[in-house]
């Protein structure tokens, strides 16, 4: 796994946290090392990329299909709406 690339792929706006390395867990390593054999195998177009993402108020990690050159999010699992509604749970039981 190349650590340059998965840096790359882990910076992400103000609304998402990433995790420090240090403090990633088995899971969320696999999912690093998925990502970038995924990234790396050619199986989405060249103008594509999987990026990974811990979403700040839920702690659930995000991925994300990018356009390369725009940056513009193609398709986000889980989509956006559920996160919204995961963080007012949250908020509501907090």
């Amino acid at each position: 796994m190349e650590i340059q690339q998965t840096q790359r792929l882990l910076q992400v706006p103000d609304a998402l946290d990433v995790v420090s390395i240090e403090k990633r867990t088995p899971e969320q390593k696999g999912l690093i090392e998925a990502v970038t054999t995924v990234n790396k195998s050619g199986l989405l177009s060249q103008d594509k990329e999987l990026t990974f993402l811990m979403d700040r108020d839920t702690g659930r990690a995000v991925i994300r299909v990018v356009n390369r050159k725009t940056r513009e999010v193609v398709q986000q699992i889980p989509p956006e709406y559920v996160l919204d509604v995961a963080k007012a749970l949250v908020k509501q039981a907090g």
